[in-house]
């Protein structure tokens, strides 16, 4: 197929010949990756949201993220390894006290080759 666009004097490129899954807009809409700044941001406290106890907060946060072992479990190899990728940029960056904020990509019609 590429002798034939070459002999013709076409584009090696055709995006009709290029499945979904490796275009760049299918990545940044499946994938979210981190952002990590050391910028402080000022937050907004609620004053409903009540005081908890460092073992309330513990329980509430173990609470939470029971079910990502299980997340990333069911899922083939290569997404796993990114999932533990994401995990482990979360706690280097909680670890050295620097905001650690994810984000989505924004979507683009770029072939991801």
């Amino acid at each position: 197929m590429f002798a034939v666009h070459r002999h013709l004097h076409m584009t090696l490129y055709d995006p009709a010949l290029c499945l979904d899954r490796w275009l760049l807009s299918t990545c940044r809409d499946t994938q979210q990756l981190f952002q990590i700044s050391n910028k402080k941001q000022e937050t907004v406290s609620q004053s409903s949201t009540r005081i908890l106890s460092q073992q309330q907060r513990y329980r509430k946060a173990s609470k939470e993220v029971s079910e990502i072992p299980i997340l990333m479990a069911e899922v083939g190899t290569a997404e796993f390894h990114a999932r533990l990728e994401v995990l482990h940029k979360l706690k280097n960056g909680w670890h050295t006290h620097r905001e650690t904020v994810l984000h989505r990509l924004a979507t683009m019609n770029v072939a991801y080759i």
